[in-house]
């Protein structure tokens, strides 16, 4: 499974970025259903200051993820007002150890019952905020509490829009052992000329180049053309990393990628019968690569 690659109102640009954030089952309200954005917001209002980009909610008192069977998802989860999405997410989270979102968005009215989850500790990076104090950017939930958390913002934001695009930067300890998972959690620009998504992504792999142990570096990378397939191929290649490729994978436009170093695929499946966003889940169960310093595992 593993390949290589061969201002008046200023409107969000129809249908980008109108997006609901939600969790695992721990997550969701009495009714089991999970808080969308309101229909009726969809006004830029700012870009978010380096002191509001981060936010966490719910906690988790695990201090380290099983490097084993590292159940994992990633998804783009565009638009997600779609009456089934909840359903969907809900059953996703469940099963997973580690969900890795795009176009994720945060409603203030719902950040109460958001900090109260017991299966997932969730960290954002907003770009922007919508009227209203919205923010939306990307997510990445775990069962297990993060050693460390940053972000990377691109150098420049998306034509007419102006808005930036965020990268999550995530390490998790491993239990047993020394060395620590990074988890790059990427929506990358979009609507810009070739040189400025190569620098968008030039500084992403700033993060990654020192880290001497496993990645994930998941999400929508936007690759429409060519040149940006080509170019996630060089970064892979520099930094060591594997794209991971998926059981039934019938897209005609390859927007959304894994990428691994020092894990195992025993499992990736890109997820057709979801139909909830305009991106399939992807699924994914991954084992740590071990190095003869590791300890020995107990038994």
């Amino acid at each position: 499974m593993i390949s290589n690659f061969s201002a008046t109102s200023r409107r969000v640009a129809a249908g980008i970025l109108l997006v609901a954030v939600a969790a695992g089952p721990g997550l969701v309200n009495a009714q089991g259903v999970l808080s969308a954005l309101p229909r009726e917001i969809s006004e830029f209002e700012r870009v978010a200051r380096d002191n509001e980009v981060l936010s966490q909610f719910g906690s988790s008192g695990e201090k380290s993820l099983i490097p084993d069977h590292l159940r994992v998802l990633v998804w783009n989860v565009h638009k997600a007002v779609d009456q089934r999405f909840s359903h969907d997410l809900a059953r996703l989270a469940s099963r997973s150890d580690l969900m890795i979102l795009q176009e994720a968005v945060l409603n203030p009215r719902d950040r109460d019952f958001l900090g109260i989850s017991s299966e997932h500790e969730w960290h954002m990076a907003s770009s922007f905020f919508f009227d209203g104090g919205i923010g939306t950017g990307v997510a990445t939930g775990a069962r297990a509490a993060p050693f460390s958390v940053g972000f990377v913002r691109s150098p420049m934001g998306e034509l007419f829009v102006w808005t930036p695009k965020m990268t999550l930067i995530s390490s998790y300890k491993l239990r047993g052992m020394i060395r620590r998972l990074l988890v790059v959690n990427v929506h990358a620009i979009n609507f810009v000329d070739r040189i400025s998504f190569f620098a968008s992504m030039t500084k992403i792999e700033r993060a990654i180049k020192d880290h001497d142990g496993p990645v994930i570096l998941a999400g929508d990378f936007n690759t429409w053309s060519p040149s940006r397939l080509a170019f996630l191929g060089l970064m892979a290649f520099r930094n060591r990393l594997k794209s991971v490729s998926f059981k039934r994978d019938s897209r005609f436009l390859r927007l959304d990628h894994v990428l691994v170093r020092e894990l195992g695929v025993e499992d990736a499946e890109l997820m057709d019968e979801i139909e909830s966003s305009d991106h399939k889940p992807i699924s994914l169960v991954l084992s740590v690569k071990r190095r003869l310093t590791d300890p020995i595992p107990a038994h």
